[in-house]
């Protein structure tokens, strides 16, 4: 009789810290113990597979998402790895709905004589809707029962008397320890073939699981705290200087729309003159006509009458006041060109700013933003606190951050020493 062991556990939002699952990824996949990996709807590579956790994790909004299931299978030392390898793809093809779910296997045996291997299952299609119903009671049971079925079925394939049975060691009337004697009694003596893992640098085989996890979780985590901080106070930063540029270029163009409302109302009142003026010349150059709207005197070898020489000033007068009336006009109208243009880009702006506002009311009002602001940098200071460069680019260059934060991370880290610098400098100074 085979070894039967099936642990099912689950990862939460609200049960669990963030970046547990993008660990668990890590852990699962780390070469020291994962000596071949393949997914159903993952990659089979090692950095990708640990991306696409991260990714899916840092993509569910909903305040108590379930993120995954975490399976833990114990595998029948009767079978060579290749033949686990097709047990369990044969398992999870079955448990993801045959592809419609996520799931990514991790095999560990690296001479521990305890072959076995960590699923990481995401139970939902590319809608969003359950496949196999993980959530829901008795899910558990439905698993184990499709473990035993699927490597039952494969043991009887590939010619092994041993089978697995999912009953407790006392249903079979089985004595204490004795499951784990026939396991050892039964394993071959030949030496097992190895898949080829994607190579990546190795862990210290002495930490223990939960030290290992600690430092996954708790060092990307300071890494992710500063990245995601700094973040949120550049776009806090980047808003309220945005805000300022724009009240102040509001204040400058309201300041100038007043002035050229000023000067129109002067334009109106030197046009409303101008009409006056032209009016009165017009009026007076008419009584200077005659009958027929000749105009009266007469000019006549080189002499001039009085009467034409009164015609002549009147309409000399006409043609000026006709002339400054037009250029009354022309400046009124430019004025007004200006005051439409001015106008328009006030209501953009102010449609600008209220967007703006509306941006800064996530974090309140000015009293409130001010806080947040000092919160950040609070923040930003205290992850700093638990970071440096030789183990940041460590963490990079074994994929457990990604380049985005590390390029924050490492900002951050030499803002802050020049922070320092300058501080010492000037105490030096003093």
């Amino acid at each position: 009789m085979a070894l039967f062991r099936l642990e099912h556990t689950t990862l939460g939002k609200t049960t669990h810290a963030p970046g547990t699952a993008a660990a668990h990824g890590w852990y699962i996949t780390r070469p020291k113990a994962c000596q071949l990996m393949f997914g159903i709807n993952f990659s089979g590579k090692r950095e990708a597979a640990r991306r696409q956790i991260e990714e899916y994790e840092n993509s569910l909004k909903r305040k108590n998402a379930r993120i995954a299931d975490k399976i833990l299978l114990s595998l029948p030392v009767e079978m060579t790895l290749e033949q686990r390898a097709k047990t369990v793809r044969g398992f999870m093809w079955e448990l993801t709905g045959h592809g419609k779910g996520r799931a990514l296997a991790c095999f560990h045996d690296q001479g521990t004589h305890n072959p076995h291997v960590h699923i990481f299952l995401v139970d939902k299609d590319e809608t969003g809707k359950s496949v196999f119903k993980t959530s829901e009671k008795g899910s558990t049971q439905r698993i184990r029962a499709l473990w035993e079925k699927v490597c039952n079925q494969k043991l009887t394939e590939f010619g092994i008397e041993a089978r697995i049975d999912r009953r407790s060691r006392a249903e079979r009337g089985m004595a204490p320890g004795q499951e784990y004697e026939d396991r050892h009694r039964n394993a071959p003596k030949y030496p097992q073939k190895e898949f080829e893992a994607e190579s990546a640098p190795d862990h210290p085989e002495e930490q223990t699981q939960e030290a290992l996890m600690a430092e996954i979780i708790q060092f990307p985590n300071a890494i992710q705290g500063v990245a995601r901080a700094d973040e949120e106070l550049t776009r806090l930063l980047a808003v309220k200087d945005f805000r300022q540029q724009l009240v102040a270029k509001l204040d400058t163009i309201v300041k100038e729309l007043l002035r050229h409302e000023e000067r129109a109302q002067t334009l109106r009142t030197v046009l409303g003159a101008a009409e006056q003026a032209h009016h009165k010349a017009e009026a007076d150059l008419n009584t200077h006509k005659g009958a027929f709207g000749r105009l009266r005197g007469f000019k006549i070898l080189g002499y001039t009458s009085p009467a034409r020489r009164k015609a002549n000033v009147a309409q000399t007068r006409l043609s000026s006041a006709r002339n400054i009336l037009g250029l009354a006009q022309y400046n009124l109208d430019a004025s007004n060109r200006q005051y439409r243009y001015l106008a328009a880009e006030v209501t953009e702006l102010t449609r600008q700013r209220e967007e703006i506002e509306q941006q800064m009311a996530v974090w309140g009002n000015l009293h409130e933003i001010t806080q947040a602001e000092d919160l950040l940098r609070n923040t930003i200071a205290h992850y700093s606190q638990q970071l440096d460069e030789p183990r940041l680019r460590r963490a990079y260059l074994q994929n457990r951050v990604s380049e985005a934060d590390f390029n924050r991370a490492m900002r951050v880290l030499h803002q802050a020493k020049s922070r320092e610098q300058t501080v010492a400098n000037e105490g030096m100074a003093r």
